[in-house]
């Protein structure tokens, strides 16, 4: 299922991106800027909005090369963290 989350989530990311890449950004500044008590506070600190989904964009990367070499490559079989007396007796498919 966590697969199935993950591509379902780039594909929702590409699709936003290509549509409304623009106007979600201004809003969502729009709308903080609106409900502020200290908007010059604020808008420096939203500086950094558009860079989050950069960064988002890389967690996601990372998780789904994390799940994509472990389907095929099975990495875990070789991680240290489990004791070897426990990943010897483990199935491994």
């Amino acid at each position: 299922m966590a697969i199935y989350c993950l591509f379902g989530w780039w594909s929702y990311g590409i699709w936003l991106c290509l549509l409304f890449a623009k106007d979600v950004g201004h809003l969502a500044t729009l709308l903080m800027l609106s409900y502020s008590r200290t908007p010059g506070r604020d808008l420096l600190i939203s500086a950094v909005l558009p860079f989050y989904p950069l960064y988002q964009a890389f967690l996601k990367t990372a998780d789904a090369v994390a799940i994509i070499e472990e389907l095929l490559f099975r990495r875990s079989k070789q991680d240290n963290f489990v004791p070897a007396k426990v990943r010897d007796v483990t199935w491994h498919w």
